[in-house]
């Protein structure tokens, strides 16, 4: 109630002004607690009463994860963003499931599927569950090129970045795939080109 007070600018004892409710129903659903803000007048002895009804959105009782074998439950918890009592955002729900993708993919999961679910709980509460299919590793296992007369694949191959799989991958984690590291190395392709007099 004082939260909804401090932000409404009628006040006791003021004249009824119809547009100042309507400005203090925005105010009231732009604190971002409710699905539904909806304002009543009643007639009493002493004047006219304002009531405000409020349906407070669900907060999340808890983020559970499934299907998770690579990252343990508070690895993916950092990531997604989202704490727990936190209130019930649909468009933060769907930017975590983007985040873990993405922190996935960085580890060579590229066949990652994840699909949230919301659940009902006691209280106003939700349970957010995220689904996890991790898939396999996405591995480099050649790197070739075409059309390089004057340097070899060796040559080209010093200078990325990226490699191919070898004996010692599970450890150092060596050619896995990384989207965004094989443009980097592609632009440092044209670059040694460049430098060469290409």
């Amino acid at each position: 109630n004082e939260a909804i007070r401090a932000v409404i600018g009628s006040r006791e004892g003021d004249k009824l002004d119809q547009d100042a409710l309507d400005r203090d129903l925005r105010s009231v659903y732009k604190m971002g607690y409710f699905t539904d803000v909806n304002i009543e007048v009643e007639d009493s002895e002493e004047g006219k009463v304002v009531i405000f009804n409020v349906e407070e959105k669900s907060s999340i009782g808890s983020i559970v994860f499934r299907g998770n074998d690579e990252f343990d439950d508070d690895e993916l918890a950092e990531e997604v963003g989202i704490k727990r009592y936190a209130i019930l955002n649909r468009s933060e729900v769907t930017q975590s499931v983007n985040r873990l993708r993405e922190f996935y993919r960085q580890a060579g999961y590229y066949n990652i599927r994840i699909q949230e679910q919301i659940e009902e709980m006691a209280g106003n509460e939700v349970s957010l569950i995220y689904e996890i299919d991790e898939g396999e590793k996405v591995y480099v296992t050649h790197i070739g090129f075409q059309g390089n007369d004057a340097f070899d694949d060796d040559d080209l191959k010093e200078i990325m970045e990226t490699s191919e799989k070898g004996f010692l991958s599970w450890f150092t984690k060596s050619g896995l795939l990384d989207r965004k590291m094989l443009e980097f190395d592609l632009h440092k392709i044209v670059s040694f080109y460049h430098n060469h007099g290409y």
